[in-house]
């Protein structure tokens, strides 16, 4: 069925390795160049040496690029089947000229960046579950919400573009190959949705594009069929979408956003992340102090080094690298296992720095109305605060 929802002109399937984490236990689809992989029936097995890294990621291991999953795999059809694509269409990326980019995105940890993102997540998830001018035009509001905060923050474009080139084609993939297409559009609709939901008490700095890159894909699917073969390292999923609706310029359409937030409750929702920003300010305060002004423990990146986490359990500290607040981390030293932000990430580097400042980063672009909720969710959690005092 994988292949058969393929939306790539290659094939999807290639060396294909289960990994048991905790014993290294491998099955294989096909052997190794090394002969550590031993024919078992249809399959081969074998123990990965310790100095490999596990994880749901693609290697170049043993002569071969191989799609690694970890074992057990998800239990439900469909969760298991996205995964799967996903992993498989990383292997493949290459090939469409794609690089495996994960910038930080770190406007997507600020008050003004996430509004504007949780709405575009709506629009999208309506989009997707409507018809005719009812779906263009919530079409036309996600790009509109997203025009509105790429215009606030300059770099905001290409990050995000970069991220949806890499997380958000898989996510795409799995979801076109692994669900039939008449259950396409809603499940879609409903992973954004619950995408959005989960925002609430969540970054999406690194999640957001597995939402909209199912989201915008799967509209293009509806409206510019084949727009695959235009995929390369310039490609952007929002832009072919606004084409292929005829949605206007970029200014336009950040100019018409105020006007749209209201049918999305816009303004619950920021004076809730602006409440949320005051919280999350402590909280990186604290955490400056535990992982990079106080004693820290620094873990060589060697040739086994890896993590595994989840999407949805990541801050990002501006100027400074991400807190992972579940998964595990694993090289030759060993393997630690982390709850409740337990490790600090620099993408780039080699082990974790000290300096840097954690903060919030204030638009020059926030919208008036918004700015002046502000003080009034620092007042209602103050309020809270001295009521349960009391």
């Amino acid at each position: 069925m994988l292949e058969e929802g393929n939306p790539w002109p290659d094939s999807l399937f290639g060396p294909l390795l289960f990994v048991d984490p905790a014993t290294h236990f491998a099955v294989a689809s096909e052997p190794d160049s090394a002969g550590i992989l031993r024919p078992s029936g249809p399959v081969y097995v074998g123990e990965l040496p310790h100095d490999v890294g596990i994880a749901n990621t693609v290697i170049e291991w043993n002569g071969k690029r191989w799609t690694m999953l970890i074992w057990p795999p998800p239990s439900g059809n469909f969760a298991r089947g996205v995964l799967l694509a996903h992993e498989l269409f990383h292997r493949l990326s290459p090939r469409l000229g794609l690089e495996m980019a994960s910038p930080t995105n770190e406007h997507l940890e600020t008050a003004e960046g996430r509004i504007w993102l949780r709405l575009e997540f709506l629009a999208l998830a309506r989009a997707l579950t409507e018809e005719g001018e009812r779906r263009r035009e919530a079409v036309l509001d996600a790009l509109r919400f997203r025009a509105r905060r790429q215009a606030a923050f300059p770099s905001a474009a290409d990050e995000e573009r970069a991220l949806e080139l890499n997380e958000g084609l898989a996510e795409y993939t799995g979801v076109r190959a692994a669900v039939g297409p008449v259950g396409r559009a809603g499940w879609a609709a409903q992973l954004i949705e619950s995408r959005e939901v989960h925002a609430a008490s969540a970054g999406v700095s690194r999640s957001f594009a597995y939402a909209t890159g199912p989201g915008y894909g799967l509209l293009l699917d509806a409206e510019m069929p084949g727009w695959q073969g235009t995929v390369d390292s310039k490609f952007d999923l929002a832009s072919a979408t606004s084409r292929a609706y005829s949605a206007g310029s970029e200014a336009d359409l950040a100019a018409a956003a105020p006007d749209h937030t209201d049918e999305y409750d816009g303004d619950d929702l920021a004076l809730f992340e602006f409440e949320r920003a005051a919280t999350m300010e402590r909280r990186l305060a604290i955490w400056r102090v535990r992982f990079f002004d106080g004693p820290v423990l620094r873990l060589p990146a060697d040739s086994a080094f890896g993590f595994i986490y989840n999407p949805n359990a990541i801050a990002t500290m501006k100027g400074v690298g991400q807190v992972l607040m579940d998964g595990s981390v694993h090289g030759g030293w060993g393997t630690l296992e982390v709850e409740g932000g337990g490790r600090a990430h620099s993408p780039g580097r080699r082990k974790s720095r000290r300096d840097g400042r954690a903060g919030t980063h204030q638009s020059r672009d926030t919208s008036a109305r918004w700015r002046r909720m502000a003080p009034r969710a620092r007042r209602r959690m103050a309020a809270r605060a001295r009521r349960a005092a009391r």
